[in-house]
């Protein structure tokens, strides 16, 4: 028996706008587009990114504490010094970025306003091996 993550759900308030935002910030390639909402994939990966249009946006992060929130979902980057280039050269606002040791992170928003995480692990990191064994880089 195999499990794994198959497809991350992400409500957005413009449908036809985040195909094209996830498109061309993320890489992404549009496999349906169902009218309700549209799923995308990875140039590389098995899991797949699911754009469901809605009224009004749910929360995709949880409280850890008082002073601490977590976004649902993160993702990966080979480079994310590179990525937050990117990101910029797109005109997408860094909203924060964190070197926490082992990992660097930068926050940004979708156009819908969701709050997300980009990371990368460093080479010393336990998850280093683990992360470049599920991908091409």
């Amino acid at each position: 028996m195999r499990i794994r993550v198959g497809t991350v759900f992400i409500p957005v308030l413009n449908l036809i706008d985040s195909i094209t935002w996830y498109s061309e910030c993320f890489g992404l390639q549009l496999i349906d587009n169902w009218g309700e909402g549209a799923s995308l994939s990875f140039k590389e990966g098995e899991a797949l990114i699911a754009l469901i249009q809605v009224e009004e946006i749910q929360p995709l992060q949880f409280q850890v504490n008082i002073n601490q929130k977590n976004v649902y979902f993160h993702f990966e980057t080979n480079d994310i010094n590179e990525t937050i280039d990117f990101f910029k050269e797109k005109g997408v606002e860094i909203i924060s970025c964190m070197d926490h040791g082992l990992m660097k992170e930068c926050y940004i928003h979708d156009p819908s306003g969701n709050q997300i995480a980009i990371y990368c692990e460093k080479e010393e990191s336990p998850f280093y091996k683990h992360a470049t064994g599920k991908t091409s880089w």
